[in-house]
């Protein structure tokens, strides 16, 4: 949250009930459209409705707007908010997780040598980051700055445990994972993971992906998680199904076009 919270992109709100906090709402602001989140208690739909008003109003400034919020497929109070205020089912996102014990063992190609990060290397991941989400619908480009904020400044960076393939003097895919933001320390998380087109279907990802593991291990991590979008193109789902994964949880997008 602290992390989050230092994006000036961020606008918040809080509902109370006597004095109790009841619901809580943010806005992530981007070039292409704003990302919207609602927290409720289970019975609070007035609160949600009161918080989705108020955030949309924010959202509702930029000319051509688009809203998108996630729900989790078991949270039926916050789906009826945002459908009640005209939100429609856009796709559904997975999370993914693996016992690191039963991780599917996977070697890297005799072509690639993978590296730790070193700072002289920041603008060429950013560069693969970018350039392999591009093709994701929902994608917001970054700045190299506001890249920085977001994953090299952010509190939970571990230079440790980001990992770069290398095809002689190019980068060829990344793999940058952390701690998970929950605090425990048994719990791994890939934040990203990207694999430059020319190099794909070639065993790469799965082989960043089994040294990020290995290192997690070697931590006394025990599991690991990652998101990802279920209509992926890349076939991402099943790159991450052969390494072991399995889906552990369901979102579901909602849309609006605001103005």
């Amino acid at each position: 949250m602290r992390s989050w919270f230092r994006h000036d992109e961020i606008d918040a709100f809080v509902a109370e009930r006597d004095g109790t906090l009841v619901g809580y709402g943010d806005r992530w602001c981007s070039k292409k459209r704003d990302r919207l989140r609602l927290e409720l208690d289970a019975t609070e739909t007035d609160a949600g409705a009161a918080l989705l008003r108020e955030l949309e109003s924010a959202a509702a400034l930029a000319q051509g707007a688009r809203a998108t919020a996630g729900v989790s497929e078991e949270d039926d109070t916050l789906r009826g908010v945002f459908e009640a205020a005209g939100y429609v089912f856009d796709r559904h996102t997975f999370r993914m997780a693996v016992s690191l014990d039963e991780a599917v063992p996977a070697e890297p190609p005799e072509w690639v040598r993978v590296g730790a990060y070193e700072p002289e290397h920041e603008a060429a991941i950013h560069a693969v980051h970018q350039k392999a989400f591009s093709e994701l619908s929902d994608h917001t480009p970054l700045s190299l700055e506001e890249w920085r904020t977001c994953f090299v400044d952010s509190p939970g960076f571990d230079r440790s445990l980001w990992f770069v393939a290398w095809d002689g003097a190019e980068v060829a895919g990344i793999a940058l994972c952390q701690a998970h933001s929950s605090g425990d320390p048994t719990h791994g998380h890939v934040n990203v993971l990207a694999v430059r087109r020319p190099w794909r279907g070639r065993g790469l990802g799965a082989a960043l992906l089994m040294r990020a593991f290995a290192d997690m291990q070697r931590r006394g991590m025990t599991r690991a998680t990652l998101g990802v979008d279920a209509d992926n193109a890349t076939g991402a789902v099943r790159l991450y199904e052969r390494v072991g994964m399995r889906i552990e949880r369901r979102h579901d997008v909602y849309r609006k076009d605001l103005s």
